[in-house]
């Protein structure tokens, strides 16, 4: 009988994996060992939960100080995220469809189109400019930070409204509401622009000390998930040793087959030592392959898209780039 046929299903997705996927799902290769033992299985994913809601947490206690309670809750953080996008995406269609092709003049179109372009033009750019003002909400009680997006709206804006108002007075089929509508939106975004900048201009001392925080949040708040997930890779480790001999062997054997596939394809960097874990804490903080850190790690993920945060934690012997391991070393 061949050895094909007694392959985990680790080490089948192992021995198949493209070089591409591996790079981006490392996870699915811990979900499938950590699913062969269900308690060892609950036992994770009460880890990543309890990481996860830890550095939510966090992230409340660190952003309270300056920003409304309500404001810094997960619901209201994804509903800014979805406002950003809307006046990335809607700033953009109303300049495509005003500026087709990116000329002062345009592409030649039929003229009976230009009408209704105009006027989803102007629909858009009032869906951005609404979607922009909305952002600011949480601040209209406190020092707004720094907004990469703050002037986006006023700068695109005036051109676009410029020229719809050019093509009104020359082509009476462009429908004046349009204009007035993009040039009302307009209006309201250079007015949220410059009463946001005054607020920041009140009290310059505040203003400083609110941007300084918001620095030295992100650092902290980064430095922080690391520990946190530094403290769950641990809590990992103890209830693994907790676990029946028979239960720890077969994690053991599982991630030891699939360890073997993929040093034998080059995709692991270091190769696991008679395929048993390795500690998870190492010299300067390096880890060995241990069955969920790869899941933890992947959390850390939709923790950073959360908290706003870029907190990297690596999983030494899982890494596809020699270099790492030996800065490490």
């Amino acid at each position: 009988m061949s050895t094909a046929t007694h392959r985990s299903p680790a080490a089948e997705w192992a021995s198949r994996v493209s070089d591409r996927r591996y790079r981006k799902t490392r996870h699915e290769l811990d979900e499938l060992v950590v699913s062969t033992v269900p308690a060892y299985t609950a036992i994770v994913d009460e880890e990543l939960d309890r990481f996860e809601q830890a550095a939510l947490k966090l992230r409340v206690r660190l952003d309270a100080p300056y920003q409304a309670s309500w404001s810094i809750s997960p619901a209201v953080d994804n509903i800014t995220k979805l406002l950003t996008a809307l006046v990335i995406i809607f700033i953009a269609i109303s300049v495509g469809l005003t500026f087709p092709g990116g000329a002062r003049t345009g592409v030649s179109i039929p003229d009976e189109w230009r009408p209704a372009m105009i006027t989803m033009s102007s629909v858009a750019f009032t869906i951005a400019a609404v979607a922009q003002l909305a952002r600011w909400v949480p601040y209209l009680h406190h020092v707004p930070p720094k907004d990469g997006l703050a002037w986006v709206m006023m700068v695109l804006g005036i051109p676009v409204v410029a020229w719809m108002a050019w093509l009104q007075q020359h082509n009476s089929g462009i429908p004046l509401g349009a204009v007035i509508l993009a040039a009302a939106a307009l209006l309201a975004s250079v007015i949220g622009c410059f009463a946001r900048l005054a607020r920041r201009l009140r009290d310059r001392p505040l203003t400083k000390k609110v941007d300084a925080a918001m620095k030295e949040r992100r650092k902290a708040l980064r430095t922080g998930v690391v520990s946190l997930v530094n403290a769950s890779a641990n809590r990992l480790v103890e209830k693994f040793a907790a676990l029946p001999e028979q239960s720890q062997s077969r994690l053991r054997e599982e991630l030891g087959s699939a360890a073997a596939q993929l040093e034998a394809r080059r995709l692991m960097t270091a190769p696991a030592t008679n395929a048993r874990p390795r500690a998870v804490m190492d010299r300067k903080n390096r880890r060995g392959i241990f069955p969920g850190l790869l899941m933890l790690a992947h959390r850390i993920d939709a923790v950073n898209s959360q908290t706003g945060t870029a907190a990297r934690w690596i999983v030494g012997d899982y890494v596809d780039d020699p270099t790492i391991n030996r800065s490490r070393d």
